[in-house]
């Protein structure tokens, strides 16, 4: 019960602290915004989603937002916040989080302790679901004990069932000197079975914590079968980046160590990947990938070879992938993929890439063969589109026919606000009003008593005006 109440105690003191947060002066907003726009044969329905943050002056993050906006036979909204607050030492010590959806709401709200290192000690999250007026806790706890061995650190998490918090998860770590992971041992706790998983790793004498030889090996206290024992063997060679790595693993059936699979990975002194081998020893299956680049950094070629051994002999598949580039002033504008099956062209799409006019990555979208698109835009701090004028504006209003209620995009509101008012097809001015710059599309409710007809809504800022008609039928 002294639990509850303390949790009781954060969950009214702490919309408080996060509401000042929140209204603390400062604050300059992120954005990125990310729209995909399908259109597929015999069906349609678009996609737009909207991430966005907030920063203090201390560069801290403080709000995320994220809308996910849904048209097809139906409209779907689905909506997350979280509000994040910071202790005196800059660590992040509280975050509200709300989700609602077309079906359900959610909220939490989490607390963190840190010690005098600024190492976290607890994490108590409260869950607050209204529509099946459930409230469910959770607690992770963590300690950390220090040696001329290393350091160790043991996390524990619960969960609160009627008043009484039960262990449900345990993962206990070592750091050797070096600050490399040595040992990994995890214990869960399920109302069927319990379960535990060890790992060992024994590094190189470096530091960069190359492993040597991985060893994890994990079973079920229902029946203590030990079902799965492996071992990875790492070998690096060339310039060091470039991997050798077999595994054994122990079957039920013979109980030895089998080889498993044997994979080599190389890179080229930019840290590309050039080459990987894989050859998985039971189903005698090989993956050889090679890959070339242009001199920019992008994929040039990417062939594929894969070899199966069946019972009437090897099969074989032969993938590649091909790319062509454009670019303009330096920047990459279009990028064309093809992908070739067993020398047969099997697919292409294309890559469309815009920029604002200081660099910065506007938008791309990919345009498939079969005729939908998937686009991407983003949105970052101080920066218009400065390229918007009288001639590029647009304005989309859908449905068009509707029964009584549009929603109203356009690329003006992606970079401000605006004012918008609404005629009769005769002229007469019915009514206005100011929509906030956002990338959702933003919502009119029609009157009742507006008549069947054609209307005409029109979108203007101080020095851009755009107009768009649709049809009313109740």
């Amino acid at each position: 019960m002294v639990v509850c109440e303390l949790i009781m105690k954060i969950y009214l003191v702490f919309p408080l602290l996060f509401l000042f947060a929140f209204l603390t002066e400062g604050q300059q907003p992120i954005t990125r915004i990310v729209k995909e726009n399908w259109i597929v044969e015999f069906e349609a329905w678009d996609k737009t989603e909207e991430l966005t943050w907030k920063y203090n002056d201390k560069g801290q993050q403080t709000n995320y937002l994220y809308n996910n906006f849904i048209e097809s036979d139906f409209i779907q909204f689905f909506r997350k916040q979280e509000i994040y607050n910071y202790d005196d030492k800059g660590n992040r010590s509280g975050i509200w989080s709300k989700s609602s959806g077309p079906f359900s709401t959610t909220e939490s709200l989490q607390e963190s302790q840190f010690d005098n290192l600024n190492r976290i000690t607890s994490d108590i999250v409260q869950t607050i679901n209204p529509g099946n007026n459930t409230t469910s806790f959770r607690k992770a706890e963590y300690t950390y004990n220090a040696s001329n061995e290393g350091v160790r650190i043991t996390y524990s998490e619960k969960e609160n069932v009627v008043d009484d918090w039960q262990l449900d998860f345990v993962v206990d770590s070592i750091y050797d000197v070096n600050g490399c992971l040595a040992k990994a041992q995890s214990v869960s706790h399920n109302i069927n079975f319990d379960h535990t998983a060890a790992q060992i790793f024994i590094h190189k004498n470096d530091a960069l914590c190359r492993l040597d030889t991985l060893d994890s090996w994990s079973n079920s206290f229902a029946d203590s079968t030990l079902y799965h024992i492996r071992r990875n063997v790492f070998n690096y060679i060339g310039s060091g980046q470039d991997i050798q790595q077999i595994q054994q693993r122990r079957t039920i059936a013979s109980g030895e160590l089998e080889n498993h699979f044997f994979q080599e990975e190389r890179y080229d002194d930019a840290g590309r990947q050039i080459h990987r081998f894989y050859h998985r020893f039971d189903e005698q299956d090989s993956i050889i990938v090679n890959r070339t680049y242009i001199a920019e950094g992008y994929p040039l070629v990417v062939d594929e070879w894969r070899v199966r051994y069946l019972s009437g002999g090897p099969s074989y598949r032969i993938v590649k992938d091909s790319f062509a580039y454009q670019f303009e002033d330096g920047l990459l504008k279009e990028q064309v993929e093809f992908q070739f099956r067993n020398a047969e062209l099997e697919s292409q799409r294309k890559t469309v890439y815009d920029y604002y006019c200081n660099g910065q990555l506007k938008s791309e979208t990919i345009i498939f063969e079969t005729g939908h698109q998937n686009r991407t835009r983003y949105e970052y701090l101080g920066n218009v589109d400065c390229g918007l004028t009288q001639e590029n504006a647009n304005l989309t209003i859908f449905p068009n026919p509707t029964s009584g209620k549009v929603f109203v995009q356009s690329n003006i509101l992606d970079a401000k606000d605006a004012q918008y008012q609404l005629y009769s097809i005769t002229g007469l001015l019915l009514g206005s009003g100011e929509f906030s710059r956002s990338s959702i599309p933003t919502e009119i409710d029609l009157p009742a008593d507006f008549g069947n007809g054609y209307y005409v809504l029109k979108l203007y800022t101080d020095d851009i005006v755009v107009a768009e008609k649709f049809v009313l039928l109740h």
